[in-house]
């Protein structure tokens, strides 16, 4: 998630140009798969374990997207290449804390945990923050 292992950076409240803008949530996106040999159907539902919080998952409906308690994919052939299924959908959180997920299936349940935070200041551009190191200079350029 985000390129640092167990740890899921948001934003809350959401920013202007956010998806989750106007919604009581913050959150990030995040892609389920599901392995070829795998053809059940699929719950997932989480909550906050050092604190009150919900989770609340979305699939990306309109903005302010909803926020539902569970997500529940039917059981089906994959469509992707090499048979896999995904299901791109956004994670909702209202605060920093350690969450767990838990992902159920016919013959399995797994849990993810993981600490969601701020992210760090160095990733939030603004007025006064430097340029996306990633982004070439000439493209930089470019983009003003």
């Amino acid at each position: 998630m985000a390129g640092w292992p167990g740890v899921l950076p948001f934003k809350y409240p959401p920013a202007r140009q956010s998806l989750l803008y106007g919604s009581r949530w913050g959150g990030q996106k995040v892609l389920w798969l599901a392995s070829p040999s795998y053809h059940g159907p699929i719950l997932i539902r989480g909550l906050q374990l050092d604190g009150p919080l919900h989770v609340g998952f979305s699939t990306g409906d309109s903005p302010p997207p909803t926020a539902f308690a569970e997500l529940q994919f039917a059981p089906g052939r994959g469509w992707n290449a090499g048979g896999w299924r995904s299901w791109p959908t956004e994670i909702r959180l209202r605060g920093s804390g350690c969450y767990g997920v838990q992902v159920d299936g016919i013959g399995f349940s797994e849990v993810i945990t993981f600490r969601a935070v701020p992210p760090p200041r160095s990733c939030q551009r603004g007025p006064g923050r430097p340029a996306d190191p990633l982004v070439p200079r000439a493209a930089r350029s470019a983009q003003r």
